[in-house]
């Protein structure tokens, strides 16, 4: 990283490559750009592979909001689905 490069922070941990690019696009779609950092296991776990987000530091604080919503919306989805399948 030369010195004109943005401080990279970490702003979340994700149990795996899949939910990592699911975070990394919605970060995308708001025009915060990241990059996603994997575990030194990659090539034994694969996409199973914890993963973490990292964004310029300016962004990091609306980055962990969205990834907060988005987080709490997937929650939302899947408690909506559990009671379904209770109730049927």
């Amino acid at each position: 990283m030369s010195s004109h490069d943005p401080l990279l922070v970490q702003v979340a941990f994700a149990p795996n490559q899949m939910i990592a690019t699911m975070w990394q696009d919605v970060l995308y779609q708001h025009g915060i750009p990241s990059v996603v950092r994997t575990a030194d296991t990659s090539a034994y776990l694969g996409a199973m592979t914890p993963s973490t987000i990292h964004v310029p530091s300016e962004h990091a604080q609306r980055a962990r909001e969205l990834l907060d919503e988005d987080e709490g919306n997937e929650r939302e989805a899947v408690e909506t689905l559990t009671v379904g399948e209770r109730t049927e």
